[in-house]
């Protein structure tokens, strides 16, 4: 594909910053992490009651809030430049859960617990506010437009950004023909189409979705074959992450998007084409019927955010801006990794080890080369995204080649990619004077040689071993995981939430009381219609 003139090649840029000691840069690296668990009651059934008032308001706190539905939660850590710090707020958000849900359980597997149909997913609520309905009515377009089984998911979105100081020194080292905003958002999505080529690999080493309670497909045609002993429990033998195939966030109408990651512009006016266009399905639902909405609009996408995506370029928005907008005046602030799955062996379905390498991946995919991807190519790492969901522990499977020559063999593809990534390790390693990144990529790289330390293989291993179904080994677990929710409890703490809880619930009762508009004028001025 043809490159554009102005693109900086950021892998030689980077190269020439390096040589003059711009590595410390890469030890301001920034985190977050974004975890979505499931409510249960004490059977493994997912939770009906509200969202629990103790952890405040789902709308305005901002560190604890719901996903799609009422029993989902969504905690949120703040950005941190030290691996340790994000581990421990995240500690912290799971004590207080832990405190405030009583009886019920935290669900630490991504596929979710025991649904009794569409309607046993309660759809969440932000109160009355024009902003509350208008996050409501989006869940209900969500509910008619793709179901609220497959909303029922969970998994972890890592946020990641690398600091000013870095894009300065390689911005130094560039012909200046963009400007510092534009130069840093061109050098995020050279990030990101790396992380699209080689994304594969997160999936193969942390997919931790190999298997499902059945009440998740219930009724519905699959390709699951039941657990030996466990006829509650369905399984697709080489799969990784079931999450991130068909049976997870995907969406047929969706695939007309063609979302390129070579130019924010395009980007943009990619996702802004999606938010106008009626989709004729979406539009035989009706938007508002017998003066209720189902929906926000009948759009291809009624938001962005409906838009599924394994990686997305990001920027904080001011209150009432439209994420979009925000991109567009302010540039690329941070990436936001989707496609990992929650590990339900760990208390906080990740650990520091994978912060690490995750950060050592990220970093990789900044400063290696990274030309445009055309059609072709996005073809192929789409394919190569859902043949390791489904089968990457399949030894037959073969990658399809994304910058031409053969079809290479995953372990090799790998094997290639961790020689690579080991010098970026060495070189954040020599900065921070420890063996952390090298000891983090070793350690992934010898679940090549040993599969049973791939979560998902690790997890139908011991369902075959001990014959256990799925949802009774998840319960198990949340119930294990509460005695290291309950070691982080702290008087300060929890005041601190307390006093947090107390806020948002004021900041909901004064955004409603400060409405003066109709919820239809609202909508209107929202959309420009």
């Amino acid at each position: 594909m043809t490159q554009d003139i102005n693109l900086p090649a950021f892998h030689r840029l980077a190269q020439k910053a390096l040589a003059k000691g711009a590595a410390h840069s890469l030890s301001d690296i920034h985190r977050g992490i974004e975890k979505e668990a499931l409510r249960t009651d004490a059977m493994g059934n997912i939770a009906q009651d509200d969202h629990p008032s103790c952890l405040g308001s789902p709308l305005t706190h901002p560190s604890i809030t719901t996903d799609y539905s009422e029993a989902l939660l969504e905690l949120i850590t703040s950005p941190h430049q030290h691996s340790k710090s994000v581990l421990t707020e995240l500690r912290q958000l799971h004590a207080w859960v832990d405190h405030c849900i009583g009886e019920q359980t935290l669900w630490p597997g991504s596929m979710p617990c025991r649904l009794n149909g569409n309607d046993s997913v309660p759809i969440a609520r932000y109160g009355s506010s024009n902003n509350g309905m208008m996050k409501h009515i989006y869940r209900r377009g969500l509910d008619w437009r793709y179901g609220r089984i497959m909303q029922s998911i969970a998994g972890i979105h890592y946020n990641f950004s690398l600091p000013r100081s870095w894009w300065e020194q390689l911005y130094a080292e560039s012909n200046k023909a963009l400007s510092l905003q534009d130069f840093t958002s061109a050098g995020y999505l050279a990030l990101i189409r790396n992380f699209r080529r080689h994304g594969w690999l997160l999936l193969y080493l942390f997919g931790a979705s190999s298997a499902l309670d059945k009440s998740f497909v219930d009724g519905k045609e699959h390709r699951l074959s039941e657990l030996k002993d466990s006829p509650d429990t369905l399984h697709e033998p080489f799969s990784t992450c079931l999450r991130m195939t068909d049976l997870g966030y995907q969406s047929q109408a969706q695939s007309s998007i063609w979302v390129c990651y070579n130019q924010l512009d395009n980007y943009i006016n990619t996702l802004r084409e999606a938010l106008t266009i009626e989709h004729p399905a979406y539009r035989d639902i009706g938007v508002k019927v017998d003066g209720e909405y189902r929906q926000l609009n009948a759009q291809l996408l009624q938001i962005e955010n409906e838009y599924y995506s394994e990686i997305r370029p990001k920027r904080t928005a001011k209150n009432g801006e439209k994420p979009l907008d925000a991109l567009s005046r302010y540039g690329i602030e941070y990436i936001e990794v989707r496609l990992l799955d929650l590990n339900p062996m760990l208390p906080m379905g990740i650990d520091e080890h994978q912060i690490h390498f995750l950060d050592c991946f990220l970093s990789h995919c900044a400063i290696t080369e990274s030309p445009y991807m055309g059609v072709e190519e996005c073809r192929a790492v789409s394919d190569n995204l859902y043949s390791v969901a489904q089968r990457g522990r399949d030894p037959e499977l073969r990658l399809k080649a994304v910058c031409g020559g053969t079809e290479p063999q995953l372990q090799q593809r790998a094997k290639r990619f961790f020689e690579s990534l080991m010098e970026t390790a060495d070189l954040m390693d020599q900065e921070q004077g420890d063996a952390v990144y090298r000891n983090a990529v070793e350690r992934q790289k010898a679940k090549l040689d040993n599969p049973d330390q791939l979560p998902s293989q690790a997890l139908l291993k011991h369902l075959k071993e001990h014959q256990v179904s799925y949802r009774d080994y998840m319960l198990a677990l949340g119930k294990e995981h509460r005695h290291d929710y309950r070691s982080y409890h702290s008087d300060a703490v929890d005041a601190q939430f307390c006093r947090q809880a107390k806020e948002s619930i004021a900041a909901q009762k004064a955004m409603e009381a400060a409405d003066t508009s109709s919820l239809d004028d609202f909508l209107d001025r929202y959309f420009e219609r």
